[in-house]
């Protein structure tokens, strides 16, 4: 289904379409960002063998989506986070105290002394 999202504020007026085909792509981070001028490019990615932090092995990455954005939207939408987070602190702690209760929860009375797979 196509939604249409009016926006009219002071500082923009816009409306956006989004469609049912608009692609969603999953990144576990950000390995590259080159900042210039006019343009910014951000390179993601998703970690295919993850390593541990005291084992000498080298993670492997794919990179999934290069992003090239106007240096001042950049700027922009940095901004924006920022100031969301700031504004959502508490709804963030609460989740992950709501989120650890139920795995807890879950895990209570489990009780498994080894994995019979191999754990990264």
């Amino acid at each position: 289904m196509t939604t249409i999202t009016q926006v009219r504020t002071e500082d923009a007026k816009f409306d956006l379409v989004i469609t049912d085909n608009m692609p969603e792509i999953f990144t576990d981070g950000i390995s590259h960002l080159l900042m210039g001028n006019p343009i910014s490019k951000l390179t993601f990615h998703s970690v295919t063998n993850p390593s541990l932090p005291d084992n000498d092995e080298i993670e492997q990455r794919k990179g999934v989506l290069l992003l090239t954005i106007p240096t001042p939207v950049l700027l922009e939408l940095c901004r924006n986070i920022l100031a969301s987070a700031q504004s959502s602190l508490d709804a963030f702690s609460d989740a992950g105290k709501k989120t650890d209760t139920q795995v807890r929860k879950i895990m209570d009375g489990v009780n498994i002394e080894k994995p019979n797979i191999i754990v990264r």
